[in-house]
């Protein structure tokens, strides 16, 4: 009887593509705690699986970019707050694991469903047209110089100064904090990182107020992470 359920179960999670019910002593744990009636309906118990299913990817994977696992995180975090989410999150989160961009749609898909069901997702995304590196602009200020330009983005990404601003920012060092996201906007500007100028013109305004919205940290996070694999594509190609 235990394996005919255990079938079920896992039957029912391979139709969305969850691999979590092959490993079989989570399963035999998961089971128990159904039997037991830990979960209200299959529905609360496929969420659990699929938070312990996208946790252990995100561990465990180098496939996920930066900006997925950040949305997936949270995501998690929250899958248990309104149980009207469920389906719904759950394909979602399927959505999120399979596409390497997480598109302007997703985003706005998971934050129409979280609203409705009164819930808060301070989700970060980056748009698919989003502009990072601005090569040709980038050129022009080094004399059309390729090869130099390169360089200077090399320097770029073994700095540690964006490093040093999240941690400043964390132990509300705003002194500190201003004066690092200061010079990140002067770099990024000076290189043409449209972006994380963006970003970090913004950021500098919140820092001034002594403040910085969670949301606006975890996007330059994410803008960050996107800027750096840009910056090595163009380095890549002139030394």
């Amino acid at each position: 009887m235990e394996q005919e359920f255990i079938n079920i179960l896992t039957k029912m999670v391979e139709d969305r593509g969850i691999e979590t019910l092959r490993d079989t002593k989570l399963t035999k744990a998961l089971i128990m705690d159904y039997s037991h009636g830990e979960y209200k309906d299959e529905t609360n118990f496929l969420l659990r699986v699929l938070e312990l299913d996208v946790y252990k990817k995100i561990i465990i994977s180098e496939d996920l970019s930066i900006t997925k696992k950040i949305i997936v995180k949270q995501l998690c975090e929250k899958l248990f707050i309104a149980d009207k989410m469920a389906n719904s999150i759950v394909d979602i989160l399927i959505k999120i694991l399979r596409n390497e961009i997480v598109t302007e749609k997703i985003y706005e898909d998971t934050n129409k469903i979280a609203t409705k069901n009164e819930v808060k997702l301070d989700v970060p995304y980056i748009k698919t047209n989003t502009v990072f590196v601005n090569e040709e602009e980038g050129k022009k200020r080094v004399m059309n110089n390729a090869k130099l330009y390169a360089k200077l983005l090399l320097k770029f990404k073994t700095d540690t100064t964006f490093d040093k601003f999240i941690t400043v920012v964390n132990r509300q060092n705003w002194e500190e904090a201003l004066s690092t996201i200061h010079a990140i906007r002067g770099i990024a500007g000076n290189l043409c990182l449209v972006e994380l100028l963006n970003q970090a013109l913004d950021i500098e305004n919140q820092v001034k107020g002594k403040s910085v919205k969670l949301d606006s940290l975890e996007n330059i996070k994410a803008c960050y992470a996107e800027t750096i694999k840009s910056v090595e594509i163009v380095i890549n190609k002139f030394i």
